[in-house]
């Protein structure tokens, strides 16, 4: 399978957003206010995964396209993956909302590189943070320092749009040293489970310090809810305070590397629309799964939850939906072809709202 091909209908797909009909309808939703993206980045991972079928375990090995989807090298090592990402991002930049914002995350193998990509094509000034990641893990044996941190560039398409949004949505605990000085001026200060200062300081009050750009946020235990065994899954507590703080209920937001789905299920439960891609086919079908997990736990807790629409138009897709039994008599073959090239047609015209050309 040719993956420059591959790799090219990955990029129509989102131009296919920015041009086709579909944009009409992300305009009319207010436009993209928030992208999270978290790019492959992982040199030579293995994403052979073992599923749960009844009592038994499978190994399932991805397939072509799944290893295309999930290696930053994509055949041709870094030089190659940033030239996907910068043409990724030109795309992403032009369906951001204009007081929309980006969060690109990476980690210490390409975040030089990425910083700056994301400063060609988004402008230096509209450069906010470097927010990091820490996470605590086991630790190896090994002469240098661990690195147990990844990197997230936070963008804004227009940094001075008045109607971007950015919600403070937590506060950093005070210092000893902090709420001593405090507690010395006013000695029924009181302080939130936040961090957040209630009482007034002589005619002053305080808000408490906003959340720094150093995020402790745990890794996803083996034991969670959450971990449905992605290799690449992100716990939704680092989602959940990216969307909180860019982005308001109703707005639309978007994620053109879903991978297991954080994305959607942590959008979902907080009343965000979403847009979701994936090249991988079992990127797409474990996001699916997942939604349809989260819509049940907002139904049996009394909460509105949404119908999605999932689209397959990959050229894979179309071997397998027009596929014919080869053991049919060369007649039969081709009318079965006929009738199912007619019935795919119809399935992309519909999924992009668009109209057949006559005698095209």
């Amino acid at each position: 399978m040719d993956e420059q091909a591959d790799l090219g209908r990955q990029q129509a797909d989102l131009s296919s957003l920015k041009n086709g009909p579909p944009r009409s309808e992300i305009e009319a939703q207010g436009g993209l206010k928030l992208i999270y993206i978290d790019p492959p980045f992982d040199v030579g991972a293995d994403f052979s995964m073992d599923i749960e079928i009844g009592g038994d375990t499978f190994t399932k090995k991805p397939n072509i396209l799944e290893e295309i989807a999930y290696r930053d090298t994509w055949g041709k090592g870094a030089d190659s993956f940033i030239a996907m990402i910068y043409e990724r991002l030109i795309l992403m930049r032009d369906l951001l909302a204009e007081d929309g914002s980006i969060y690109v995350h990476c980690d210490w193998r390409l975040n030089s590189v990425v910083r700056f990509v994301m400063d060609e094509v988004f402008g230096r000034d509209n450069y906010l943070n470097e927010i990091i990641w820490h996470y605590r893990k086991w630790s190896l044996p090994v002469k240098f320092f661990q690195k147990n941190h990844d990197s997230i560039f936070y963008y804004s398409k227009n940094v001075q749009s008045p109607s971007r949004v950015f919600n403070v949505v937590e506060y950093q605990p005070p210092s000893d040293g902090t709420l001593k000085r405090w507690k010395g001026k006013k000695q029924n200060a009181t302080f939130d489970e936040s961090g957040r200062r209630t009482a007034t300081n002589l005619e002053e009050e305080s808000t408490g310090s906003p959340l720094s750009a150093v995020w402790e946020i745990s890794i996803i235990n083996p034991a969670a809810q959450e971990r449905i065994g992605y290799p690449t899954q992100k716990p939704e507590a680092l989602l959940e305070r990216i969307i909180k703080a860019s982005s308001n209920e109703g707005d639309l937001l978007a994620d053109f590397f879903c991978g297991s789905g954080t994305t959607a299920a942590v959008a979902e439960r907080l009343g965000r629309k979403w847009i979701c891609s994936d090249l991988g086919k079992f990127a797409v079908h474990t996001t699916r799964k997942r939604m349809i997990g989260v819509q049940r736990r907002m139904k049996s807790d009394g909460k509105d939850y949404r119908a999605f629409e999932i689209l397959n138009l990959g050229r894979y897709e179309r071997q397998h939906f027009v596929g014919v039994n080869p053991n049919l008599r060369e007649e039969e073959q081709r009318r079965q072809v006929a009738q199912k090239e007619a019935a795919f047609l119809e399935l992309i015209l519909r999924a992009y709202r668009a109209e057949p050309l006559a005698q095209f």
